[in-house]
């Protein structure tokens, strides 16, 4: 059942894609014979333009932050723009969406922007604002598709999410990185890095930030992890990249005699986790919830003991190393942003770093999962706690903000 589930599932996404090929195509040939005015930004005013397929909330929170600047016009340029109405957007932002390629591409060709920056969902939709941008381009890249399975990816649609994710490296004048991974990638592949670069991660929001429902494990018979994310079936371990193995944790949970929390991405197809599902019935360890939108997440989670990030690297798949080493996971600010220690895998090195470094949680290898409640009452959970609050707080997007403002204003 779950197979025949992802298989219409990827139909489904065939006949999107299809689809939009096809206005895609229409829109080039409605702009080159008609020059059809709707397919340009009328306005002949300086502003800043964002642009790319679907906004995170990273990029939601740097637009606000760039639109608080009474001197700044803010034009954010997307086809996917249904997290915006989950959030607040500052009044000096202008709300585009484009209908294929070729409407973005004449967008940004003719328009009066002062700065670019092209944020990756899909690395095409990238490329085309910074081919056609006439001004300064910053590229904010999040996840590297080239460090999962090098320049030869197995699939088809990775082939070209890698052709474009070079071009994006080699041709942008700045990069914003979320993490370590661009830089990684452009060392290890020979890519073009620019020289005006910023790491800006995806950091806590203050607004979120949740008082601690917990500050010691004593007397405490029932320990809590929680997940909030993509959440996968052994079926589904291709989804994951060959990452996230639950089977391993949710299988370790009746000796360990932990619980098991899990609240699926928003939109994510049951079909990934529908297996999951079935092992809730009979493991009364293991309990799924219903999706929770970022900005109410902090205040759901915050009711359990660990945040946990459970990716191990699968045997068997292909996957470089490379991409644990140096990923970072919104998920990790938002275990902070709860007020609750991370358990977190010893192969997410550049994360295990930082839990070390300022001591908000326990690092642990595959083969520690059975024995993890012994584990966890090694540790000060108090002092645990007590490090969280203090740290989240370094680890902010407002203790931050200042960092990206003075890299703007420098270019």
């Amino acid at each position: 059942m779950p197979n025949l589930l992802n298989m219409s599932r990827f139909l489904t996404n065939v006949l999107v894609a299809f689809q939009n090929e096809c206005i895609n195509i229409f829109d080039f040939i409605k702009y080159l014979f008609i020059q059809d005015k709707s397919l340009k930004l009328n306005t002949n005013k300086k502003f800043i333009l964002i642009a790319g397929r679907a906004p995170n909330y990273r990029v939601i929170k740097y637009a606000n932050l760039l639109a608080s600047d009474s001197k700044n016009l803010i034009y954010l340029c997307a086809q996917d723009l249904n997290l915006l109405k989950q959030t607040k957007v500052s009044d000096n932002i202008k709300l585009i969406k484009y209908r294929s390629i070729s409407h973005l591409e004449n967008m940004v060709k003719h328009c009066n922007a002062k700065v670019t920056i092209a944020f990756c969902s899909r690395t095409r939709d990238a490329a085309s604002v910074l081919k056609r941008s006439k001004s300064f381009r910053l590229l904010d890249i999040y996840d590297c598709r080239t460090n999962c399975f090098g320049e030869n990816p197995p699939l088809l649609w990775l082939k070209s999410e890698v052709k474009f994710e070079k071009y994006n490296l080699e041709n942008a004048d700045g990069i914003i990185a979320r993490n370590l991974e661009s830089k990684d990638v452009s060392r290890r592949f020979s890519f073009k890095f620019p020289s005006k670069n910023i790491l800006f991660l995806d950091y806590c929001d203050t607004e979120n930030f949740q008082p601690p429902s917990k500050n010691s494990l004593t007397n405490e018979k029932d320990i809590s992890l929680v997940y909030s994310g993509g959440i996968f079936g052994p079926s589904s371990l291709k989804s994951s990249w060959g990452i996230i193995d639950f089977d391993i944790l949710i299988k370790s949970l009746p000796q360990s005699q932990l619980n098991l929390h899990l609240y699926p991405f928003p939109n994510e197809p049951i079909s990934y986790y529908s297996e999951l599902l079935e092992m809730e019935k009979t493991n009364p360890y293991l309990t799924i919830y219903p999706s929770v939108s970022n900005f109410k997440l902090a205040s759901e989670i915050g009711k359990y003991h660990f945040g946990i990030l459970p990716n191990f690297k699968v045997d068997d798949y292909p996957i470089l190393d490379f991409k644990l080493d140096m990923c970072t996971s919104n998920k990790f600010f938002n275990y902070l942003e709860a007020g609750i220690p991370i358990i977190v895998s010893n192969e997410l090195k550049f994360m295990s770093w930082i839990v070390k470094r300022y001591e908000i949680g326990i690092v642990i290898k595959k083969e520690d999962l059975k024995n993890l409640r012994n584990i966890i009452f090694e540790y000060d959970y108090g002092q645990m706690i007590k490090n969280v609050i203090t740290v989240r707080d370094k680890l902010s997007f407002q203790h931050n903000n200042h960092r990206l403002l003075t890299f703007l204003n420098k270019l």
